[in-house]
């Protein structure tokens, strides 16, 4: 497959966060994994504007699909659906409900 390349700038000024977060210097070659309200992606840092994506979201960001989830169920999505969602979950049985494990089969990075 061939490459994409990032070409977002809003994306690119989030990579340095962990310098910040961290105090301790990137050095490359690294991986990242960029979550945002709209879509993830994770990116094969090479330098300074030098960053290829591997993998990305292939439909709703995680944020959409917490958003969605807490309407589906009618739970309040003011502060977003997550916050709603987790409440939720804290007092449920992470057992009483197997879920398939999805693109299993896939040779890509690509997620949902």
């Amino acid at each position: 497959p061939s490459e994409k390349y990032l070409n977002n700038n809003d994306s690119e000024q989030q990579i340095p966060n962990n310098e910040q977060s961290t105090n301790r210097a990137m050095e490359f070659p690294f991986l990242a994994l960029l979550v945002s309200g709209g879509h993830c992606q994770i990116l094969k840092c090479l330098g300074i504007g030098k960053y290829t994506i591997i993998g990305g979201t292939l439909d709703d960001s995680l944020g959409e699909a917490f958003d969605k989830t807490a309407r589906l169920l009618g739970l309040p999505v003011g502060g977003g659906g997550g916050p709603a969602v987790e409440k939720l979950a804290l007092d449920g049985d992470p057992k009483s409900v197997t879920l398939p494990i999805p693109l299993q089969r896939r040779k890509d990075c690509d997620f949902s």
